[in-house]
């Protein structure tokens, strides 16, 4: 029951957060395919904030990780119809799902977990920008931004998490590109961040 009414925070705060950016992302095609995706965005984040409230995770935890959920699911809306990360997305996702993350560890004294989550945040961020360094123009600076954000939550359920969570990310981008080449696309135009943030999802929620 709890989760069920969790859904609905969760929902409201996904649609007013995609709308609180629609402003400024004028490429988006249409004020259909901005109502259809705000819906289907609400209605992704109102699910997983209810698998996030069924945790058995203290308080403070469940928040920092619905709180990612919104940040996630905005960021991969706007790479899927603008490909753009923006900054400010990120930089609030950091900030918020880090602090909620940080009073989690105060109030029960589990300061293992957010060092952990801190340097898998590190380590994701150290290895996409190799990456975008050895491949320059395969990965752009948002996709490296992105990968740290997500360390930080993959980080918070372990190190076997972190790898599960970006490699699925990975996957789901090579499946992807393999299939545009299987349609004959000689250019894949498939955005990176929205594939690692389904995989992040993925196995958080899974």
């Amino acid at each position: 029951m709890i989760a069920l009414v969790w859904r609905l925070p969760g929902a409201g705060l996904a649609g007013a957060a995609l709308r609180s950016v629609e402003g400024d992302e004028a490429a988006v095609r249409g004020r259909t395919a901005r109502v259809v995706l705000t819906l289907a965005s609400a209605a992704l984040c109102g699910t997983a904030f209810g698998i996030n409230a069924g945790r058995h995770e203290p308080l403070f935890a469940v928040l920092a990780l619905s709180c990612f959920v919104v940040h996630a699911v905005l960021l991969a809306s706007l790479d899927l119809s603008v490909r753009r990360l923006p900054n400010r997305v990120l930089l609030s996702g950091y900030v918020s799902t880090g602090a909620l993350f940080a009073v989690n560890a105060f109030v029960t004294g589990d300061t293992g977990r957010l060092l952990r989550a801190a340097l898998a945040a590190v380590a994701a961020l150290a290895l996409f920008g190799t990456l975008y360094v050895a491949a320059a123009g395969q990965l752009g600076g948002g996709d490296v931004k992105l990968a740290g954000l997500l360390g930080l939550v993959l980080g918070w359920f372990g190190w076997g998490t972190v790898l599960t969570g970006l490699w699925a990310g990975l996957v789901l981008a090579l499946a992807g590109v393999l299939c545009q080449r299987a349609r004959h696309r000689t250019t894949a135009d498939l955005p990176l961040g929205a594939c690692l943030i389904a995989g992040a999802l993925l196995v958080i929620t899974v």
